[in-house]
């Protein structure tokens, strides 16, 4: 599915070193993704579900993105 490819492609860069290490902070990444129109046709929906996931991942450690479900 190519939204996980996406998501591994950013997480990729975003692990790449910015510039001379101790003038630079670490940065991680933490994403939360929904499917459209799988999981909802509203875009509100969408950000609250995408939502959930960003903190699911940040709650796991962070530098990971999760895909959450529409609970219906």
């Amino acid at each position: 599915m190519e939204i996980f490819e996406l998501a591994e492609n950013i997480l990729e860069i975003m692990r790449r070193p910015w510039g001379e290490e101790e003038k630079f902070p670490m940065i991680s990444v933490s994403m939360g993704m929904a499917t459209f129109p799988i999981d909802s046709l509203e875009i509100q929906r969408m950000i609250q579900i995408a939502d959930r996931g960003l903190y699911r991942a940040k709650e796991l450690g962070g530098n990971q993105y999760m895909l959450e479900r529409a609970m219906f």
